[in-house]
């Protein structure tokens, strides 16, 4: 939702806690979030994938030829204990501070986003910029877990293609549920790494709690 028009993040935000409160109106089904964090992000856009991304995507010539132009021509230098290095080309990433990057990071990400959104196998995620936080529902945490494993290894196979990283050291987890009646200790496992809930997670600068009782935020507050 970043870098689009009427997509604030109180629209995220409020898009997730309507979900998760539609997943409630059936108590016998658990709520578990997933925030995912790319490694890099704007930095790692490799400028030929992008061209040919807008190009499938059927954006007239005019608009391709000036984003190769944008994203081709960029050099810099360094500058180490008061000494710089010759000029040389920067050949990945999109410029940080310009008002176009986000908008070719978001068509560059596209398939991204389809990947994590599957209403029919009650999968749905919310993307800001480059924060996603899947959100999947079932009877069991465990059922939970196979869809979200099975997404995110989707994920990866998507970020080797791209040439991205994602970075599970700054993944989130954590249920939501007003029932007794799961387990909400146990861990999940991605790739070779795990990762096991917690009763607080920050989500677009908000804290959320099991229960969306806001107790957390306020607290930190």
């Amino acid at each position: 939702m970043g870098a689009r028009v009427e997509r604030s993040i109180e629209i995220a935000l409020e898009l997730l806690t309507r979900q998760i409160h539609t997943i409630w109106s059936s108590k016998r089904h658990v709520a578990t979030l997933l925030s995912v964090d790319i490694l890099g992000a704007f930095d790692t856009v490799n400028p030929l994938r992008l061209l040919d991304i807008l190009r499938k995507k059927r954006l007239p010539y005019w608009v391709v030829q000036w984003v190769q132009a944008f994203i081709t021509t960029w050099s810099t230098t360094l500058v180490i204990q008061g000494h710089e290095t010759a000029s040389f080309p920067i050949e990945a990433g999109v410029p940080q501070g310009s008002p176009l990057s986000p908008i070719l990071f978001l068509l560059y990400t596209a398939k991204l986003h389809e990947i994590c959104n599957r209403p029919g196998e009650g999968l749905s995620g919310i993307g800001f910029s480059d924060d996603i936080n899947l959100l999947t529902y079932s009877k069991s945490i465990e059922m939970n877990y196979r869809k979200l494993e099975q997404v995110h290894e989707k994920l990866m196979q998507w970020a080797r293609r791209h040439g991205m990283r994602f970075a599970p050291k700054k993944y989130e987890l954590i249920h939501f549920t007003r029932s007794k009646g799961f387990n909400l200790q146990a861990g999940i496992q991605l790739g070779e790494g795990g990762k096991a809930p917690t009763q607080e997670v920050r989500i677009l600068g908000i804290w959320v709690d099991p229960k969306l009782k806001w107790s957390a935020h306020w607290s930190k507050m």
